[in-house]
């Protein structure tokens, strides 16, 4: 069986300032404004460039599904989060 690594991914998004037309001057104070994502999921691949994390999984871990591809460049920190398997009463 495939072994998975599960992790939060701290990453910096760009951002939509406005739609349509608008005066330059009204928007310049918006281009300081960052968007902080935060991204749980399984890593399936980790490379310079980018990291790529999927949302979820079948029960054997033969299929993925929602796969995201963060560059690296964005990311402010990743944390692997430990698996605790479900106890028996």
């Amino acid at each position: 069986m495939t072994t998975f690594r599960y992790v939060i991914v701290y990453w910096e998004d760009s951002a939509h300032l406005h739609f349509g037309w608008i005066p330059l001057e009204a928007i310049q104070d918006n281009f300081q404004d960052v968007v902080f994502c935060i991204t749980v999921g399984i890593l399936l691949e980790e490379t310079k460039e980018y990291i790529v994390v999927a949302q979820s999984s079948d029960q054997k871990k033969t299929a993925i599904s929602n796969t995201l591809k963060i560059p690296t460049k964005s990311i402010i920190k990743i944390h692997d989060l430990k698996v605790v398997k479900k106890r028996k009463p």
